[in-house]
C-alpha cells in the first residue's frame, strides 16, 4: 500500500512529532494537527510537513495551569 496517508492529531507534543517526522520521511504523512504554535514546530519537523496549529488552546491550557480562574 504505497498510497497510504496518515493524519496525526495531538494535544501538545509528546512523541507525535517524532512519529510525524518518520511518516513524512517515508512519504506517508498527510498532516499534523497540534496545539503547539507553528513557529515552535519548525525546530522539530522538516520543511514541507503540512501543519494545522491551534495554538490558542495551548495558550489557554498553560494559563489555566498557572492561574486559578474561579
Amino acid at each position: 500500500m504505497s498510497g497510504l496517508k496518515v493524519s496525526i492529531a495531538v494535544h501538545g507534543r509528546y512523541h507525535a512529532f517524532d512519529l510525524a517526522r518518520g511518516l513524512y520521511e517515508q512519504g506517508h504523512l498527510a498532516q499534523l494537527a497540534t496545539t503547539y504554535p507553528r513557529f515552535a514546530l519548525r525546530r522539530f519537523l522538516p520543511p514541507g510537513v503540512h501543519i494545522r496549529s491551534a495554538a490558542r488552546f495551548e495558550i489557554w491550557r498553560r494559563l489555566a495551569s498557572r492561574f486559578s480562574f474561579v
